[in-house]
């Protein structure tokens, strides 16, 4: 149940109480499914550039590929994430 102010009860003392208006205005900032899926497709897009900035940096020796650590595969895995997001809304819509 959802307290006065939009606040499920379950979250009563645990967030201040300008909590829930962000919470709502971040969940309904996709008009549509397809404002969802162009949007995840933007992330995935910049999750792919990341990737190639960090492999470009590994290359060049810009910096130490140990200070980097895992980052390019980090990058690879969240595009991998953001692309079965965007598949399976697809495959629904």
């Amino acid at each position: 149940m959802a307290g006065f102010d939009g606040q499920p009860d379950c979250f009563k003392g645990q967030y201040g109480p300008t909590t829930a208006p962000f919470t709502r205005t971040y969940t309904h900032s996709c008009s549509s499914d397809r404002d969802f899926v162009s949007k995840m497709s933007i992330a995935r897009r910049e999750a792919k550039e990341a990737r190639v900035a960090i492999r470009f940096i590994t290359q060049c020796e810009l910096e130490n590929r140990a200070a980097i650590g895992n980052y390019e595969d980090e990058a690879n895995q969240l595009a991998s994430i953001f692309s079965a997001i965007v598949r399976n809304k697809k495959a629904h819509l």
